[in-house]
């Protein structure tokens, strides 16, 4: 280590050595003395030595290289073996939230899975259930009362809309519960007359509000009138009913009588069988 008191004279000397301490100490001392006592003789040059003097500074030698990089290497050590200890610690970590997240996700998989699966057993169910009562259903022909529109053994799809929101509209054939009785297969008709409707028959010949119905349907030109002999007024949710086949038919004629809306339970729409005969039902 060196201590510099001017800029001639450098001491130097190992920083534990305290007999070149005191030396420059004493220099130090001297230069003092030096500068005051020129200061009380006015002594310019002696003022001027005096701030030289004070001018001092210390110096270190750097420490060996071979030292320093140890020193570095030691450093670096102990920061390393943290860091690394900290990054396994943190890719672990990782490892487990990708585990956790890719297990959640499977579960969040299966549960929308069986969501689906329930949502589509509740719409079947409706299907099942729902739509044969309130909206399609397949009828069955028994009997020849229709002939020849629909025969023995025909296989339709009714619908009750039309039936609901009271659509129902002359010639349109319906299937219906005569006088409400559920016990037997309901019968199938062509409505003739619409509530409040008059309705006669008279030498074969049908007349709605004393008008004559053109008809093309019937089965037979000629055919009875039974109780249609005689004017029938049709109040409100009533219709009158007849077979094409009128020869062969229990309808509004006789104890059938006039059909409720609420016996009425929906209008054959489309014909699924047999095949050859497959569409709409004129």
């Amino acid at each position: 280590m060196a201590y510099k008191y001017n800029d001639d004279d450098v001491i130097i000397f190992d920083l534990f050595d305290d007999e070149g301490y005191k030396a420059w100490q004493e220099k130090v001392r001297e230069s003092a003395n030096d500068a005051i006592e020129s200061s009380e003789n006015g002594d310019d040059e002696g003022q001027t030595e005096s701030d030289e003097v004070t001018d001092f500074s210390i110096s270190f030698e750097p420490l060996d290289t071979a030292d320093h990089d140890a020193n570095e290497a030691v450093i670096s050590g102990v920061h390393d073996e943290p860091s690394q200890a900290a990054s396994d610690d943190i890719s672990a970590g990782d490892e487990i939230t990708a585990a956790e997240s890719e297990q959640e996700n499977s579960t969040r998989t299966r549960i929308k899975h069986i969501a689906e699966l329930l949502a589509y057993v509740a719409v079947a169910v409706l299907i099942v259930i729902m739509v044969p009562k309130y909206v399609m259903e397949r009828v069955s022909v028994d009997g020849t009362s229709m002939n020849n529109t629909l025969s023995d053994g025909d296989q339709l799809i009714g619908e009750k809309l039309s039936v609901r929101f009271k659509r129902l509209k002359r010639f349109d054939i319906i299937y219906f519960h005569p006088n409400g009785n559920t016990k037997i297969e309901p019968y199938i008709k062509r409505i003739i007359g619409l509530p409040g409707d008059t309705v006669r028959i008279e030498d074969s010949v049908v007349y709605i509000n004393g008008m004559p119905l053109q008809e093309d349907y019937a089965a037979e030109p000629e055919f009875k009138a039974y109780n249609a002999s005689e004017t029938i007024w049709l109040g409100e949710n009533e219709y009158f009913v007849l077979g094409d086949n009128r020869n062969h038919s229990t309808d509004s004629r006789s104890s059938v009588g006039k059909v409720k809306l609420s016996d009425i339970e929906g209008r054959a729409v489309f014909r699924i069988w047999p095949i050859t005969e497959f569409g709409n039902i004129d």
